[in-house]
């Protein structure tokens, strides 16, 4: 009973969501639910063309760490669309395109013996201190798969959502760091160096989901069409 009555108002939700558009017309908003890494590195591409060509549309950004949280908001109507990655449970009712693979990579501090890798595995970081996101969130989710995968152990020895203090704290030789390749920015410390991983569960796929029985005004489905262009310029294919 409870289940039904979440749908219902999930659906309501919805609902409402479409009556707003509607009354809005094509001058209106687009609510677009994002997480770190895609706002850093694909939301303002995307922003930028979309403005240029639908300069009356106002897009409403909210990001969150948990990204279902954001899958529920379009679930729920009170997002329009989201970037999310293909790891968290998808609500039933949503549909999405894939934007791009987003590979892993090794952040590597100085005086680390992976320097000047072409490439690693995980079998070769056995025992490795790592900095690592927060417990729970859908890339510690994949990386416990994949470190369990490879039958390795590694020691975690700082947590952060902060994709910043990540690089930071890895130049300063405080550990090494898996990361997906968008939250990896070299440029912000010249000390660490960027290595590819390879092997199982080491590409998470990016896509932007949106509500399959809801209303889609000609923007939004602009802003998708964006999306997938500027994710196709972003990274090569991933080589696994």
């Amino acid at each position: 009973m409870l289940r039904h009555a979440d749908r219902l108002l999930a659906r309501l939700g919805a609902l409402r969501a479409d009556l707003d558009q509607l009354v809005a017309g094509e001058a209106g908003r687009i609510r677009v639910g994002t997480f770190q890494s895609a706002g850093s590195r694909i939301l303002p591409g995307v922003i930028r063309e979309f403005r240029a060509r639908w300069p009356e549309v106002r897009v409403e950004i909210r990001e969150e760490l948990d990204e279902t949280l954001l899958l529920d908001g379009v679930a729920a109507g009170a997002l329009d669309l989201t970037f999310a990655s293909m790891g968290p449970p998808v609500p039933a009712q949503l549909d999405y395109t894939v934007l791009l693979e987003d590979r892993y990579v090794l952040l590597v501090p100085p005086g680390s013996p992976y320097r000047g890798r072409q490439d690693v595995t995980l079998g070769e970081l056995d025992g490795l201190e790592v900095i690592e996101p927060p417990v729970g969130v859908s890339c510690d989710l994949l990386l416990s798969r994949a470190w369990a995968a490879a039958g390795t152990r590694r020691e975690t020895v700082f947590r952060t959502d902060d994709n910043l203090t990540v690089m930071r704290m890895v130049g300063a030789g405080v550990g090494h760091a898996l990361v997906p390749e968008l939250a990896a920015e070299p440029g912000l410390d010249a000390d660490v160096e960027v290595v590819p991983v390879t092997g199982e569960f080491m590409v998470r796929r990016i896509a932007m989901f949106w509500h399959r029985d809801r209303y889609r005004s000609r923007a939004t489905q602009t802003f998708v069409e964006i999306a997938r262009e500027v994710g196709a310029q972003i990274l090569q294919p991933a080589v696994v």
